[in-house]
C-alpha cells in the first residue's frame, strides 16, 4: 500500500479557507473528507469480506485493477483474488488515516482543513464534524478487524 493517500478537499474551485473567507492560498483538504474516504474503504472491505465474493463488471474492473486484482468482466473473485482485493482496499483506508495523522502532527487537534500550500491546519478549530468523521472511520475499521 502507499504510505500516504492524497488529501481530499471539497471541489476544485473551492476558495473558502475556513478562517477569514479571503482567498489566502484557497481551500485545503478537509479533515472530514479524508476521514470519510477512509471509512468508505473500510466499509467496502467489510462488505466484500462478508459477502465472500465480488462480481467483476465493466464498471468496477478498472477499480479492482487499481487495487491489484486483474480479472475479466463477468468473473467472480473468491479465494486469494478476493483476499488481495480486500487487503488492498483496507490498506488504502489506512493510507488516508496516515495522511491525516501526518498533517495533524503530535497535537492531533482536528480543525476544519489543511492549508493547500503549507499543509498546516486552518479554519475552524476543534471542528466537531472532523472528530465525528474520525470516530466513524475508526468504528468502520474496527468492524472490519472484528470479522
Amino acid at each position: 500500500r502507499v504510505a500516504y493517500a492524497p488529501a481530499v478537499g471539497r471541489y476544485l474551485e473551492d476558495v473558502y479557507n475556513g478562517a477569514d473567507g479571503v482567498d489566502n492560498n484557497g481551500a485545503g483538504a478537509w479533515l472530514l473528507a479524508i476521514n470519510a474516504v477512509a471509512e468508505l474503504h473500510y466499509v467496502a472491505a467489510t462488505e466484500f469480506r462478508t459477502a465472500g465474493q465480488a462480481s467483476v463488471t465493466t464498471i468496477n474492473q478498472p477499480i479492482f485493477a487499481y487495487y491489484g486484482v486483474n480479472a475479466a468482466s463477468g468473473s467472480v473473485l473468491t479465494g486469494s483474488q478476493l483476499s488481495t482485493l480486500v487487503a488492498n482496499i483496507f490498506g488504502e483506508g489506512d493510507s488516508y488515516l496516515d495522511t491525516l495523522h501526518y498533517h495533524l502532527g503530535s497535537e492531533q487537534d482536528m480543525t476544519e482543513q489543511f492549508n493547500p500550500v503549507t499543509g498546516y491546519r486552518q479554519g475552524a478549530k476543534h471542528l466537531t464534524w472532523s472528530y465525528a468523521s474520525f470516530i466513524t472511520a475508526i468504528e468502520a475499521r474496527n468492524t472490519f478487524l472484528a470479522l
